[in-house]
């Protein structure tokens, strides 16, 4: 009689063996594929990060590209170097100069914009993107851009500044 008992209590085991090690292995692929979706998903919002920093001071200087709008220098100032790590635009709005100020401060690109001469902290713009560092360096009628991300890589592009140039009208 203790021998039937035996065999039924290990043949009933058997199943629940069978259901933990079918669990386990469940539970290890859901596990690796969310780790893996994880580890694209922050992939793919660091790419679109910077893709989207580009694209926006691309825009942003397209938009504003009028003869003497754009320049470089501090936050507080336009330099005299042509070197700096603010890009200052102007424009002028019902006869009041207004500077829209994009630099970088805690690790964000900032957006200022305000009236010309008036004087404002790095931490009152908006906060837009994240970046680590960035600097502005003009040549004449070509704009450098130096970004340094998050992530320790950077990148530099350059942007012609059309604002001397005439448009060609077709006849």
């Amino acid at each position: 009689m203790k021998e039937t008992n035996s065999k039924r209590s290990i043949s009933s085991l058997a199943p629940f063996i069978l259901f933990v090690i079918l669990t386990t292995c469940l539970l290890s692929v859901l596990l690796s594929g969310a780790d893996l979706y994880q580890t694209i998903n922050q992939r793919d919002q660091v790419s679109y990060d910077q893709r989207t920093l580009i694209q926006y001071l691309t825009t942003k200087i397209r938009q504003n590209d009028v003869n003497g709008q754009i320049d470089v220098g501090s936050f507080d100032a336009v330099s005299d170097s042509d070197q700096g790590t603010t890009l200052h635009i102007f424009e002028v709005i019902e006869d009041r100069t207004f500077c829209t100020r994009i630099y970088c401060h805690n690790g964000y690109l900032y957006e200022l914009f305000s009236a010309g001469g008036l004087d404002f902290s790095m931490s009152e713009g908006q906060p837009l993107l994240p970046v680590k560092d960035l600097s502005f360096s003009r040549f004449a009628d070509l704009l450098q851009i130096d970004i340094q991300y998050n992530d320790s890589h950077s990148e530099t592009f350059y942007i012609d500044l059309r604002s001397g140039e005439e448009v060609a009208h077709e006849k």
